[in-house]
């Protein structure tokens, strides 16, 4: 998945950001940043409760 991401990510960032910087409203970039981490921390979250306690710790 993290494959899939990466590319999508450096397609659409540096455009998004520079709309939002170049807006004259830099606080919306900061919003937008703030909201997209608020969201990949609630996914991680849920996906750590449908997880097996096995694939949580790497085997020793």
């Amino acid at each position: 998945m993290n494959s899939a991401t990466y590319p999508l990510s450096r397609f659409i960032g540096p455009p998004l950001a520079g709309v939002l910087i170049g807006s004259g409203v830099p606080g919306l970039w900061v919003g937008f940043v703030t909201l997209g981490m608020l969201v990949a921390a609630g996914g991680a979250v849920l996906l750590a409760r449908r997880l097996p306690s096995s694939v949580e710790l790497p085997s020793r």
